[in-house]
């Protein structure tokens, strides 16, 4: 990670007033091994939330301007410094129409990763603790939270001078629901919220649909679920981004464009670029559901096998080539009534 520019600002206010005052830096914080260690551990948590929105710039810039002030910068008329400045003051406007928003430090990151990004993370110190060296004794020690990033966003710059989709994500911690969700969305102007949960479902029911149209064995259908579930794991392992045309080619060599055109279009919408989400991911290889008293989870290719089959006539699972420890439980339990 290379970092270009980062400055901080800081808006006081608290919540349930809507009195705020700003205090501004006049200059761009100096890049060091502070700022260095201090960004690796905000990208390390913002990269590994799944549940990021992702979208892109509302064309009515008179009413999201935000989106002017990146190109702007991006094209070299703004220096970031007077980037940051102006977005702040649009950003404590919307702050105080909103009783519930919150104060903080507002840091802004111009960094070059793989590709060239700005990044916007409101920030508040939490307490802490450490020990004096010289006396042995534990003192409090208050330090930025990063483990829980309240609000926080990020523009590919790449993605955006090019006009992909999924070029703008986010990030609202827990609690910021609601009107601080939706002054912070009006903020940036982000055209699209959709989460990661839900593109990742998306891309699940487009390649089911896609096995079906294009007639596909089962056989053939299950090896594509699996071949997208080792992709999409991977991606996460990395923390890294799902290129859709990168897993066409890898699921279907032969005719990537078809199924890029099929997952594009209207009835799925997946998008080029988009963070997968855990638990659809894992949706490819399990089927899972849990109840107060039940839970099920087997893996899909047990119906294909016979170890697990499906009366349809009677709705019932059942289970073959069970394993002796969980047979010796159930008599156990049938012998006993424990």
């Amino acid at each position: 990670m290379n970092i270009r520019y980062a400055v901080v600002h800081r808006i006081q206010k608290e919540q349930h007033d809507v009195a705020t005052n700003v205090q501004m830096r006049d200059s761009l914080l100096p890049v060091d091994a502070a700022l260095s260690l201090l960004m690796a551990a905000v990208l390390r948590t913002y990269n590994q939330k799944s549940a990021r929105s992702y979208g892109v710039f509302d064309s009515d810039t008179t009413t999201y301007p935000f989106s002017t002030w990146v190109k702007g910068h991006a094209d070299g008329q703004m220096e970031f410094l007077e980037f940051s400045r102006v977005a702040v003051r649009s950003l404590e406007a919307k702050m105080r129409t909103v009783s519930a928003s919150s104060g903080g430090y507002l840091l802004f990151v111009r960094y070059q990763a793989t590709d060239d990004n700005i990044m916007l993370l409101v920030l508040n110190d939490i307490d802490g603790t450490t020990i004096d060296p010289g006396t042995l004794t534990i003192r409090m020690a208050p330090h930025l939270d990063v483990s829980h990033l309240r609000l926080a966003a990020r523009v590919n710059l790449n993605g955006f001078g090019q006009g992909d989709s999924g070029y703008l994500s986010f990030v609202l911690g827990r609690g910021n629901r609601g009107e601080v969700s939706s002054y912070f969305r009006s903020f940036l102007g982000c055209a699209d919220q959709k989460t990661s949960k839900h593109h990742t479902a998306a891309l699940r029911h487009a390649l089911l649909d896609y096995a079906e149209a294009r007639g596909m064995t089962p056989e053939l259908a299950q090896q594509a679920r699996s071949r997208t579930y080792e992709y999409l794991s991977a991606r996460l392992k990395a923390e890294e981004d799902v290129f859709l045309e990168d897993l066409a080619r890898y699921l279907f060599p032969e005719a990537p464009d078809d199924f890029v055109e099929y997952a594009n279009g209207d009835a799925y919408q997946v998008q080029s670029v988009f963070r997968p989400d855990a638990g659809e991911t894992r949706r490819l290889q399990r089927i899972e559901w849990r109840g107060p008293r039940l839970r099920v989870d087997f893996d899909r290719s047990l119906l294909h096998t016979g170890q697990v089959k499906w009366d349809k006539v009677q709705k019932r699972l059942i289970l073959t080539d069970v394993p002796p420890v969980v047979v010796d439980e159930i008599t156990e339990e049938l012998r006993t009534g424990r």
